[in-house]
Parts: structure tokens; C-alpha cells; sequence
């Protein structure tokens, strides 16, 4: 008896240990399955990404290229350290001309404010604290986002397939990739759309009723207008056409809560519109249309506020619209979207066509998406644009058409689907093949041998850095008098002889660095005699003539370009 208990036992425990086994070795295979191709495939493109996205961050010394992103490193840094977005600069109201305001900031209303949407403005201050370069890894935090979400946003209303191509050509396009490596607020903005859209369709095709994902569009819709304006536009387009062709799928209550939400979320762009520029709808660019004086209305009237703000509005994004130049749109469209890879285009409009034609479930979206896509080409490839002839696709205004190289992006599969349908799968592989593959030489092409290429731009950001240092090792009353590497300067005041009229500009900074001396600062002078359009030769104009000022050269500070100068300035004793 005792031996055969014993026996049941061990019986028992060994059944148990197989069980385990069994167990873990079922868990094992549920773990590799999850390992799919289309799964590893899309590691490899995120990882790819991850490393393109941050190349320059990567390579270290990421700093300032243009106005646009200095303005935002600047307010946002005033915003950490003062709470404040407007930027308090006395000198602006001791001078009669406002050239001690930032590059890319405005002077409204006696008071430097910031010109964008205040979305990038927040963030930068939020990424200050991971150190002075920490907002640049913003942007490509935001981008890997777009790849996941554009991802699911292609699976979810097509196949996997679809959606690994589509991911795969925004990963690989060359003005996502230089544009991740930069601080703007396009490649958010157009990233937390994707999302919104996302959710949308989500609700929509009824795969998710759930509260959580009603307020995730809201949340998203209204961050993308947090970081730029006119995507006020494309939420309004996407949401009429989908909530009128999907009504039935939307619960009522649910729906009036993520209103709510989203409305509450655009009420602070409001009131900071209102206390920056006197009214909620105004903003720099608005009042800056053509003459100051919009600004001077606002403040006089504000009554009529709303409605001046509207009409500039109007003006400012929409003059295309009022006098047309199709010469000019087809011009620009072809450089900016068609000439970086024609394939692209043709599959991407083609692709738009089969959904509006031949799938009922995606059509919806295809004609939202479309109406996005040709307005938005219209009216940003109908106005000027500096050095629109430059056939580039890194020009500095192709980063307002990043949402058409993603409506592209995604509509590319349903032609190549059309192919298979009409050759077979053996030529469809090797059309896909060939493609993809040409696609990305095309795009390694723009982005290392085009004008504005990545290489060329690290190093100039390099350089930008190099100068902050040198500007930062200048007393702290210091004024450094500059044009082009204005811009990079953030730990001293400058001033910008541009914002000087042009037929006095040279005599009035003169002047200004006399009266500067006078009250007790020290001036320099940072020169750059290569950039031609602003180069002023002011080091000339003070030793060539008796202006009662001298000039020392600072020969220990090297800069990378031939001719680049710092001098002190000095009254002449």
C-alpha cells in the first residue's frame, strides 16, 4: 500500500512537471508567433527611422539654420525661465526702430511677441529640461509616432501589406527625414493629425466605441492646431466628411463629450491670442499682412477685432485663392512634389483615384483626404516663395506640403494593388521591388547630393553652435551686431540691422552703435562678407570714414567660413 501511494505520487508530480513543460513551450511558440515578417519588417524600418530621424542629433552641435526654429528655441527658453511668452526687451522701446527683437519673432504693440501657433513653444520649454540641445529630439520623437500610428491608421481601413509599404515610404522620404531633423512644428503638427485621423476612422468602422477612443481624436485633433493653425482646416475636413458618411457608427453622447473636450482644449489659443495680439482669432502673421497698421486697428477697435483678424486670415493663406497664378502652382507643385520622385506622385494620385472609384469603404477618406491634399497644394505652391526656382526638394517651404507626401504615402499600395490584380503576382513582386528600390536611391539622392542636404546642414548647424559658445564667452553686457548669425545667438543681445530700412540701414546702425557705446555697452561686430544678401560691409564704413568710433579684431575666435570677422567697436578717444 505504502509503495503504491508513494508511486501515485510521483506520478502526480511528473504529470505536473509535463503540464509545465507543456505550458512553457505553448507560451514559447505564442512568443514566436507574435514575431511575424510584417512585424520585424517594422521594427527594421522604426529602428532605420530612428537613426535618420536623429542624425544630427547624433552627430552633436545641433543648433539654429534659420528664423523659424531660432524663434522658437528663444520664446520657449523665455517661457521656462520667465513663464512668459512675450519677450521683455527694453531697448525696443528706448530705440525708435525694434532691432533688438529676435529673428522670427515680432514687435506688436510695442511688446516682442512670438509670430506661430504656441504648441512648439511649450514643448521646447518642456525639452530645456533634458539640457540646452534637448528640444531637438522633440521632432523625432514625434516622427517615430507618425510611423506607428500612420502604420495603424493603413492597416486599419486596408491589409498589413499596405500598410508596411506605406510606412515604409514615409520612413525613407527625404523630406520627412530632414524635416525630423529639425525644430519645427510642421512634423508634429502633421504626425498628431495622422493620430486624430487614426482614432477617427477607429470610431467610424465601429472597431473601437469605446470613450477612450472619442477623446484621444479630440486630444489629438487639438495639439495638431496647438502646433500649426491651418490644420484648423484639415480636422474641419476630415471630421464633416466622415461623421456625415459614418453618422450611424457615432454615439450622440459620447460624441458631444469629445466636443467638449476638444473645444476646452482650443480655448487656451484663444485667450492666448487675445492677450498677445488683442484679439482670439488674431496672430502675428494676420496682423503683419501687407502693413503694420492691422495691428494698430486691433488695438483701437476691439470691437471689430474678430472680424479684421478674419479678413487677414483671409489674406495671409489664401491670396492665391483671390488672384490666381496657375503658372506659378504647377511650377512649384512639380518641383516640390513631382521631381523628387515622379513615381510617388503618379502612384499617390492614382491610388487616390481607385479609392474614390473602386472602394466603397475607403472612400470617405480618400475624398477628405484629397480635398486636403489639392487645396493645400494649391494655395502653398500658388504664393511666393524665397528662392522658389532652386530645384530642391529641402527648399525651405516643402515643409508645408509634408501632408501631401503622407496622403501620397498612403494611397501608393492601392495602385500598386491595381497592378497585381491586372499582371499577376510574380510581375507585381518585381514592380514592387523595383520601385521601392528606386525610391530610396532617389531619395539618398535629395538628401545627400541636393542643395539644403542633411551633411551640409549638420555642419552649418555645427557652425550655428559654435558661434552661441563663442557669443556666450562675451561679457554679459555685450551686443553683438550681426545679420546672418544673428540667429544662432541665444545667451546675448543682438541687433538686426534688417530691421533697419534698407536706403538708411547702414547709417542708422552706425548710429545705433554710438548711442549703445554711450550707455555703457560693448558693442561687436560679427561679419560674414560670404552671405552677399545681407552683407552691409559695416567694419568698411566705420574705418573709411571718421565716424569717432575704432574697430579691434578678435583674432583667437575661428569661425568654419573664409572672412568671417569679429571685431570690437569702440568710441574713439
Amino acid at each position: 500500500m505504502r509503495k503504491q501511494t508513494h508511486s501515485k505520487k510521483e506520478n502526480a508530480k511528473l504529470e505536473n512537471v509535463n503540464r509545465k513543460n507543456k505550458g512553457e513551450m505553448f507560451e514559447t511558440r505564442e512568443t514566436l508567433k507574435r514575431f511575424t515578417p510584417t512585424r520585424i519588417c517594422l521594427a527594421a524600418i522604426i529602428l532605420s527611422a530612428f537613426i535618420l530621424f536623429n542624425y544630427t542629433n547624433m552627430r552633436g552641435m545641433n543648433w539654429f539654420v534659420h528664423p523659424d526654429d531660432y524663434e522658437a528655441y528663444v520664446v520657449g527658453k523665455n517661457l521656462r525661465e520667465n513663464f512668459s511668452l512675450v519677450y521683455d526687451e527694453p531697448l525696443n522701446n528706448e530705440f525708435e526702430y525694434p532691432v533688438f527683437t529676435h529673428s522670427g519673432m515680432s514687435f506688436i504693440n510695442h511688446r516682442t511677441v512670438p509670430t506661430r501657433a504656441p504648441g512648439l513653444y511649450f514643448a521646447v520649454a518642456l525639452g530645456l529640461i533634458a539640457g540646452k540641445e534637448g528640444p531637438f529630439f522633440f521632432i523625432p520623437f514625434f516622427g517615430l509616432l507618425l510611423l506607428f500610428f500612420f502604420f495603424k491608421l493603413v492597416k486599419l481601413i486596408g491589409s498589413e501589406q499596405q500598410a508596411l509599404i506605406s510606412t515604409f515610404l514615409i520612413a525613407f522620404s527625404a523630406p520627412i527625414i530632414y524635416w525630423n531633423n529639425m525644430l519645427y512644428s510642421n512634423l508634429p503638427g502633421v504626425s498628431l493629425f495622422v493620430i486624430g485621423v487614426y482614432f477617427l476612422m477607429k470610431v467610424a468602422y465601429g472597431k473601437d466605441p469605446r470613450l477612450r477612443s472619442y477623446l484621444l481624436c479630440s486630444i489629438s485633433f487639438a495639439f495638431s492646431i496647438w502646433m500649426r493653425y491651418e490644420n484648423v482646416l484639415f480636422v474641419f475636413i476630415v471630421c464633416l466628411v466622415i461623421i456625415i458618411r459614418f453618422r450611424y457608427s457615432f454615439r450622440i453622447k459620447r460624441f458631444l463629450v469629445s466636443l467638449l473636450l476638444f473645444l476646452l482644449l482650443m480655448t487656451p489659443i484663444l485667450a492666448i491670442n487675445n492677450a498677445l495680439y488683442g484679439s482670439p482669432l488674431s496672430f502675428a502673421y494676420t496682423q503683419k499682412v501687407g502693413t503694420d497698421k492691422a495691428a494698430e486697428e486691433v488695438a483701437e477697435k476691439p470691437e471689430k477685432s474678430i472680424w479684421i483678424s478674419i479678413e487677414n486670415i483671409g489674406k495671409r493663406f489664401f491670396v492665391q485663392d483671390i488672384k490666381p497664378n496657375l503658372s506659378r502652382v504647377f511650377r512649384n507643385a512639380k518641383m516640390f512634389l513631382f521631381d523628387p520622385f515622379p513615381p510617388l506622385a503618379i502612384a499617390g494620385v492614382a491610388g487616390i483615384g481607385l479609392g474614390l472609384l473602386r472602394k466603397e469603404r475607403l472612400r470617405a477618406l480618400s475624398l477628405a483626404l484629397f480635398i486636403i491634399a489639392a487645396l493645400w497644394t494649391y494655395d502653398t505652391c500658388g504664393g511666393y516663395h524665397w528662392a522658389e526656382s532652386s530645384p530642391t526638394i529641402c527648399s525651405s517651404y516643402v515643409r508645408y506640403l509634408l501632408i501631401v507626401y503622407v496622403v501620397f504615402a498612403l494611397y501608393v499600395p492601392y495602385a500598386l494593388e491595381y497592378i497585381r490584380s491586372h499582371t499577376g503576382r510574380r510581375l507585381y513582386r518585381a514592380v514592387l521591388t523595383l520601385f521601392l528600390v528606386a525610391f530610396v536611391l532617389s531619395q539618398s539622392f535629395w538628401l545627400a547630393g541636393s542643395s539644403f542636404n542633411i551633411e551640409s546642414t549638420t555642419k552649418y548647424k555645427a557652425q550655428a553652435f559654435h558661434v552661441e559658445e563663442i557669443a556666450k564667452g562675451l561679457p554679459e553686457n555685450s551686443i553683438i551686431v550681426s545679420t546672418i548669425y544673428g540667429k544662432a545667438i541665444v545667451s546675448r543681445k543682438t541687433l538686426e540691422p534688417r530691421r533697419f530700412p534698407e536706403r538708411k540701414r547702414k547709417s542708422l546702425t552706425i548710429e545705433y552703435i554710438k548711442k549703445l557705446l554711450q550707455k555703457g555697452y560693448e558693442v561687436y561686430l560679427l561679419e560674414t562678407p560670404w552671405h552677399k544678401a545681407s552683407y552691409i560691409a559695416l567694419r568698411d564704413a566705420l574705418e573709411k570714414k571718421p565716424q569717432g568710433l575704432t574697430c579691434e579684431e578678435i583674432p583667437f575666435y575661428q569661425f568654419l567660413n573664409p572672412g568671417d570677422k569679429l571685431v570690437r567697436v569702440k568710441l574713439a578717444t
